[in-house]
């Protein structure tokens, strides 16, 4: 990403949060989610940071801003907890159950992966999801909205980088 006009995702410059890289990266990663979202500069519509690009197609995903950012130190290691919704959009009048199937998918991808998941060079000890939670506002919208809420407990025994500001 070279511009900071445009949050997108595969080049997601070092100034975006390392979590957030992640997060990109992990929806990146998946053959079947990245094929579920529109294109936008020749790569799945899916942004590091809210608001989406004005232009962006539906259906999209968008990482939000951290709901939490706490410390779980121990003696022998430093951790965070945070908490990042990811939002997914889709076109009301089409099909609602796109978005549906992306926050399920979502929802497959970081609930306590298999694969387990890395921050930055550090451990993601526990990944939790609530949701989907459908935030489509009746009878009147224009846009199907389905929020994840996802939780990350991270650990590193070097120090840490600074959380993110104004999330």
């Amino acid at each position: 990403m070279s511009d900071n006009s445009n949050n997108n995702n595969n080049d997601v410059e070092t100034s975006i949060h390392p979590v957030r890289k992640m997060i990109v990266d992990t929806m990146l990663g998946d053959d079947i989610l990245s094929a579920l979202h529109s294109e936008y500069e020749d790569q799945p519509a899916i942004f590091a940071m809210v608001p989406a690009p004005e232009n962006a197609e539906y259906p999209y995903s968008v990482i939000g801003s951290f709901t939490s950012n706490t410390h779980r130190d121990t003696k022998t290691s430093r951790g965070r907890i945070i908490d990042v919704d990811i939002h997914s959009y889709a076109a009301a009048g089409g099909n609602p159950n796109v978005v549906d199937t992306i926050a399920q998918r979502v929802q497959k991808l970081f609930h306590k992966p298999e694969d387990g998941l890395e921050v930055d060079g550090n451990l993601v000890l526990l990944s939790l999801v609530e949701g989907p939670y459908n935030l489509t506002r009746e009878p009147s919208t224009d846009v199907y909205h389905f929020v994840n809420a996802v939780q990350l407990w991270l650990e590193s025994e070097e120090e840490e980088e600074e959380p993110e500001q104004g999330d």
